[in-house]
């Protein structure tokens, strides 16, 4: 109740112009008529549950502390997908908005800068390269992640790729894909004419879409060039149109995400 009495009120509308691929996720999953109420009460609820998870944290590492293991530990905060609150009328994941697609990361350990705060794009998949990397570790045969090791301990890396993919393909949702490359994000939505593209430097809060803008036509061409180069939406849609099922734990059978197994995989 802590929240819910000093939070402001969560504007739930969607921007302007926004993408019919996303209004037709929100739709399927029937979040048309959620309300400024409810989206309130929500986000009350999450930030108690952060409240809570940063306490256990903070436990944590004052054993770190306390067992003096500190200088050769490394702690990591973080997630595998961000999740929406009413913003733009979307809840959970499923789509590219930056409360959704981004994820917190928190890193503490030797030779890691304290207090830095770093802008580079950065990917779940460096987060194994940047272990190895660490423990002075053999590297992961054809890893598609990069090393974080030169960014946390110094801060800047020339050689610094600057470029993340996502990808999303869930019940009610159409094959996408999204490129994030410093300021921009660009999203591709199979079977819609047109792709999404958002400045985050001038527009954070992504309600200005500029996918059909002509005066950012060269940055949205060579983005979408980068996502369709190794990305076949028709060809995803037809995997998980077609006969593999994924079967839950207790035996039952379902189509809402479908994906085909390896020769001799365990479905169960």
């Amino acid at each position: 109740e802590h929240y819910l009495d000093v939070l402001p009120e969560v504007d739930t509308m969607p921007p302007g112009g926004e993408h019919p691929a996303v209004q037709a996720v929100r739709e399927s999953r029937g979040l048309t008529g959620v309300g400024a109420v409810d989206a309130r009460r929500s986000r009350a609820a999450y930030y108690g549950l952060v409240e809570t998870v940063d306490a256990s944290v903070g436990k944590l590492m004052d054993a770190v502390d306390t067992a003096g293991l500190a200088g050769t530990t490394h702690v990591v905060y973080t997630s595998d997908h961000g999740d929406l609150n009413g913003e733009h009328g979307m809840w959970a994941k499923s789509c590219f908005y930056e409360g959704s697609v981004g994820v917190p990361w928190l890193w503490r350990g030797p030779g890691v800068q304290a207090g830095a705060e770093l802008s580079q794009v950065a990917s779940l998949l460096d987060l194994g390269p940047t272990l190895l990397d660490f423990a002075e570790a053999e590297a992961l045969p054809a890893a598609r992640g990069h090393s974080l090791r030169s960014l946390l301990g110094r801060g800047g890396d020339s050689q610094w790729p600057g470029r993340v993919f996502a990808e999303s393909c869930a019940s009610g949702q159409r094959p996408a894909r999204m490129v994030r490359e410093g300021r921009w994000k660009l999203s591709v939505y199979h079977g819609y004419d047109r792709p999404e593209l958002f400045d985050l430097a001038t527009d954070p809060g992504e309600t200005h879409d500029l996918g059909g803008d002509p005066e950012h036509a060269e940055t949205r061409d060579r983005l979408a060039a980068l996502v369709l180069a190794s990305w076949d939406g028709a060809r995803i849609e037809s995997w998980v149109t077609g006969e593999a099922i994924v079967r839950t734990r207790s035996g039952r059978s379902g189509s809402s995400e479908r994906w085909p197994f390896p020769a001799g995989a365990d479905q169960r």
